[in-house]
């Protein structure tokens, strides 16, 4: 049947249902599909199923209910909302079957766009590198996920002081292994389809056990995710539907993590229970979304986190009380470059930041020239044995000393460059980096690169990020 193009939306289309069953050809190639109808509190039957080439067929699959969607964010307008079901790649047929009691029915089209494989190279590589601390966990940022609004939202932003902190899952369907692009598809059916100012949770965690900074505005924005009542929140989402699985291990491991920094910083008991102001009702301190249900606040009721998650948060937030207690690593730098400069460090040569990363190298031509550069760290004081980490990828002369040279250098007290790793190995892949630092007093440590000659220089260059010094 013909379908009628509602909204001309960026890699997403929004399209009006016909009778109860029919079959609408998109006008773009799709991953996943929403859908969304006039508010009326229907408790709605969409089965719908996808194909490629209108021949080979999906199976059929129900399309949920959301438990959050227009009124979260108050720039929204009031119609209900289906979860987002995801099909194969590149799928553009849609059969349907629509309940008794749906009324202006849209089906929503989205094409998140495949991630570069650099990028994805660059987030498998640091889910392998993790390590269990209750410190702020990396995380993949909103540049690095590709956020089609950058670090910015469509619409204001407000701030809350955070008591509590929710945990959801998706409840979606993706099969894939490219997690930025699943978040991206949700991404634009929160903003185009919803109608909010940006992705609705504070936080996303892959079943890699990658963590994905979620709505823009940094810590303690208020999201869009707990039954109309997000004050006082942070809300992070697992990626995948737990109604009879769980997550993997990776992904529980970030999980505790991300509470149990949250936890730390705002001196929250993980095992206590406390009033949250906006549901008018004592909940747990570490709750899952369907502990707002039927709450004086509460404008939905739904199963999120799942019925396989829900019951095992009594053990998550034990493991937040056990991380917190054998806490004991200190950091002495952190560096993700994430921010829109190197601020705090110093950079010469042909050192910059780019695209979460520091580089040595040329934007123009993606090759560098001649020359030596540094990348130069903040000033820090070491009393006591440190590690230093840092994650590299390099694209560079053929290894031999009297060619490229890749090191990393430490001044003490202001005194001379000296040299405590040489990277002289061949590796375009990023690759975990660790160095014993045993100096005492005030440290900087540099990465510097040089050249040596003007000779087969027509290489990418050497790529840094997630630099780190612990206490070893």
């Amino acid at each position: 049947m013909p379908a009628l193009v509602m909204a001309q939306i960026p890699d997403s289309r929004e399209v009006v249902a016909g009778p109860r069953t029919g079959r609408i050809e998109s006008t773009m190639p799709f991953l996943a599909v929403g859908g969304n109808w006039s508010a009326n509190g229907t408790q709605p039957l969409i089965m719908v199923r996808a194909s490629k080439d209108g021949f080979q067929w999906t199976r059929w699959t129900r399309m949920r209910a959301a438990a959050d969607t227009s009124s979260c964010d108050a720039t929204a307008t009031l119609r209900s909302a289906a979860s987002l079901t995801f099909f194969d790649w590149d799928s553009r047929y849609l059969e349907y079957q629509l309940g008794p009691g749906l009324t202006d029915f849209r089906f929503v089209f989205i094409d998140p766009g495949h991630t570069a494989e650099r990028k994805l190279a660059k987030i498998r590589a640091s889910s392998r590198t993790a390590q269990a601390t209750a410190s702020k966990p990396p995380f993949v940022s909103r540049l690095e996920w590709g956020s089609p609004d950058g670090n910015n939202a469509s619409g204001p932003l407000s701030y809350t002081t955070v008591t509590h902190l929710i945990v959801h899952h998706s409840a979606d369907g993706f099969t894939g292994a490219d997690y930025p692009a699943w978040i991206r598809a949700i991404w634009r059916y929160h903003v185009f389809s919803n109608g909010w100012v940006d992705f609705g949770y504070n936080w996303a965690i892959d079943p890699a056990g990658n963590l994905y900074e979620g709505r823009a505005g940094g810590d303690n924005v208020v999201g869009a995710h707990f039954s109309c009542q997000n004050g006082g929140t942070m809300g992070v989402v697992m990626l995948g539907t737990f109604t009879s699985a769980l997550p993997t291990e990776a992904a529980m491991k970030t999980l505790t993590r991300l509470l149990a920094w949250k936890a730390g910083q705002r001196e929250l008991d993980p095992l206590g229970r406390s009033l949250h102001r906006g549901m008018n009702a004592v909940i747990d301190n570490i709750s899952g979304h369907r502990d707002g249900n039927r709450l004086p606040g509460s404008c939905s009721v739904t199963e999120c986190p799942g019925d396989a998650l829900y019951p095992v948060l009594s053990r998550v937030r034990q493991s937040v009380v056990d991380l917190l207690a054998a806490a004991k690593t200190e950091v002495f730098l952190s560096e993700t470059f994430d921010g829109p400069e190197l601020e705090g460090w110093k950079a010469d040569g042909q050192w910059r930041w780019w695209d979460g990363m520091a580089w040595f190298g040329m934007p123009e031509t993606k090759t560098y020239e001649a020359g030596s550069g540094t990348l130069e760290s903040p000033a820090f004081s070491l009393a006591s044995d440190a590690l230093l980490t840092f994650r590299s990828w390099h694209d560079t002369e053929t290894e031999r000393p009297d060619f490229d040279r890749k090191l990393v250098e430490i001044s003490v007290d202001g005194g001379e460059w000296q040299q405590v790793a040489a990277l002289t190995d061949a590796a375009k892949e990023w690759t975990e980096r660790s160095v014993k630092l045993t100096a005492r007093g005030s440290v900087r440590i540099r990465f510097r690169f040089d050249t040596v000659d003007d000779q087969n220089n027509t290489y990418e260059g050497w790529y840094v990020d997630d630099v780190r010094v612990i206490f070893n």
